[in-house]
């Protein structure tokens, strides 16, 4: 461990926001804080694991990542036996000019009226990153994972490969989806220069010691003119400020910084980059309210787990924070930035 008393963007001592955290999720020994800085609002944890521990903390993580983000119901089932989370995702998708290979009268009817509810499109946006077709070609997920969203982007026409830390993830991404997905980090794995149409960040970038130089290496391998797209949480978030130390994204000591808009921004434009859109979304807001409510009830726990379906609470928080977002206020749970390579 490291101590880290001073703000990592602007060097700025940091005032201690949440003293003696612990592990919530998968029961990693020590105590942890949450520093947070009076200048620029950034986020850390202190102290803050070595590099070469980092894997330790991640050795169980996906064998066990179903029991935290259980695949729970999305709402009744019709059409044919799609939920109406199914059909509405459909929508999206030819909304957002991708082919509908179902083409059924209902996602028709959807992607008609989808415009007009700007809330549920935001939500929607978030399956496939905000990226367009006009986008597609050759893409890279960085901290793919078992390479669930690959499977979807490949259905959608883009050209997909991967890279994760965890050989455990990448070997499922490969046998069970035919997947291209190499291991390690960004800034270690040969990857050829300029060949990407587009990079994706989806909750990495709040994992690594030094964002600047991960994004640095995204800069690298896009094409000019590329869309480089991540997702993180955001600390000024509802959930951040109803939950506060039972918020589920403190996630000691995994997530070792936490962003708001305006600092993200800076790390992305510090590596190089043309911001084309920053906002909030509210995409998540069900499983942080589920989850970090299951945390409070047990404030002691180590391996916390959300309910099985989505409760009646969540969705009406999911609401919520979505007339929040609509209105222009930066309080979504994900931070949502679009940039392009200079």
């Amino acid at each position: 461990m490291r101590n880290a008393p001073s703000c990592p963007m602007c060097g700025s001592p940091g005032i201690e926001l949440y003293p003696n955290l612990h592990d919530r999720f998968f029961a990693a020994p020590g105590r942890w804080a949450l520093r947070r800085c009076p200048s620029c609002d950034h986020g850390w944890l202190h102290p803050m694991p070595e590099p070469e521990d980092l894997a330790k903390l991640y050795s169980s993580y996906w064998e066990e990542f179903d029991s935290l983000f259980p695949r729970v119901g999305q709402g009744p089932r019709g059409f044919g036996g799609r939920t109406l989370f199914d059909i509405a995702t459909l929508a999206a998708l030819r909304a957002m000019g991708y082919e509908d290979s179902v083409g059924s009268a209902a996602s028709q009817f959807f992607a008609r009226i989808l415009p007009l509810v700007p809330p549920l499109k935001e939500i929607l946006d978030g399956t496939v990153m905000s990226l367009r077709p006009k986008d597609t070609g050759r893409l890279l997920d960085v901290g793919c994972g078992d390479g669930s969203f690959l499977v979807l982007m490949r259905s959608l026409g883009w050209k997909v490969s991967g890279i994760d830390p965890d050989p455990a993830a990448a070997r499922v991404a490969r046998d069970r989806h035919g997947l291209d997905v190499s291991v390690g980090n960004i800034e270690e794995v040969d990857l050829p220069q300029g060949a990407y149409d587009a990079v994706t960040m989806q909750h990495v970038i709040e994992h690594v010691h030094e964002p600047i130089s991960v994004l640095e290496a995204a800069g690298v391998v896009l094409k000019p003119g590329g869309v480089l797209s991540i997702r993180t949480p955001n600390l000024d978030s509802l959930g951040h400020g109803r939950f506060r130390d039972m918020w589920m994204h403190l996630d000691p000591p995994r997530h070792l910084r936490l962003f708001i808009p305006s600092t993200l921004s800076q790390c992305v434009e510090r590596a190089g980059f043309t911001i084309l859109d920053v906002h909030t979304s509210p995409r998540s807001a069900q499983t942080v309210f589920d989850l970090s409510n299951a945390i409070r009830k047990s404030p002691g726990a180590r391996s916390a787990r959300g309910p099985a379906s989505r409760s009646l609470l969540s969705r009406m928080f999911l609401l919520h924070e979505a007339l929040v977002c609509a209105v222009g206020r930066d309080a979504g749970e994900e931070i949502v930035l679009l940039a392009t390579r200079n």
